[in-house]
């Protein structure tokens, strides 16, 4: 009974929290519809309102895409297709994607060594997994910073390694930063965007590929995210 129970309790978490996600760009939109429908009360406002409309709009469209995402990855009796896919070049079209979020705070992204290596695995899964790790290490950095990437290949495992030198994260919060909306510093993430289950997303995704996901971190001097999987 009790892994059940302990099953029921997750769930019943998960619930709450995505309600309570969900329920603050809502909030917003009815604000602003509220505000809209009185147009006395709009004045010089009318640009202002179709941004926070706008912002709350992608906040939804993002924390729902994450969520199909996260269920999908997560349900072991569906299929995942998965194709011979190079690691390295994946990387780098996922670098060109992000590039123009790290040019808007000058921060430079290095590919380092990286074995030109394929592996059979679903495609979607291995690009989420990339773009929420660099996207991460960009929204976390300083500005002007760099964000390093690099890969070492062993007989049957690949690992790759993506380091920033942000702001990091705190020892007792380490062992969080992988459940469903968990926030390091919930003040800055709400303004940096995101749906909270980014890392979440990574963590099922890579083992589901029966790999394993470390990070080493210290506050004030950044973060390794490594990701192993089988080659």
């Amino acid at each position: 009974v009790s892994p059940i129970e302990k099953s029921n309790q997750l769930l019943r978490r998960f619930v709450a929290d995505a309600g309570h996600e969900l329920n603050t760009p809502v909030a917003t939109i009815e604000g602003c519809l509220q505000t809209l429908g009185e147009p006395s009360k709009i004045g010089d406002m009318s640009e202002e309102l179709f941004e926070m409309l706008e912002r709350a709009s992608d906040r939804l469209r993002h924390l729902a895409k994450d969520l199909v995402v996260l269920a999908r990855v997560e349900d072991l009796e569906s299929e995942l297709s998965r194709t011979e896919i190079n690691l390295r070049d994946m990387t780098e079209y996922v670098i060109a994607e992000l590039s123009s979020a790290a040019a808007r705070r000058s921060i430079e992204i290095h590919l380092g060594d990286f074995p030109d290596v394929s592996l059979v695995a679903h495609e979607e899964s291995i690009h989420e997994i990339l773009n929420n790790l660099i996207d991460n290490a960009i929204k976390y950095s300083e500005n002007g910073g760099i964000i390093d990437i690099s890969a070492q290949q062993g007989e049957q495992y690949i690992s790759i390694s993506i380091s920033d030198a942000g702001e990091g994260i705190d020892e007792d919060e380490i062992e969080h930063i992988f459940d469903r909306f968990y926030r390091v510093d919930k003040s800055r993430s709400r303004n940096i965007g995101g749906s909270g289950l980014g890392l979440s997303i990574v963590k099922a995704a890579v083992a589901r590929h029966k790999g394993y996901i470390g990070v080493e971190s210290e506050a004030g001097k950044g973060s390794t995210f490594t990701v192993t999987l089988p080659i």
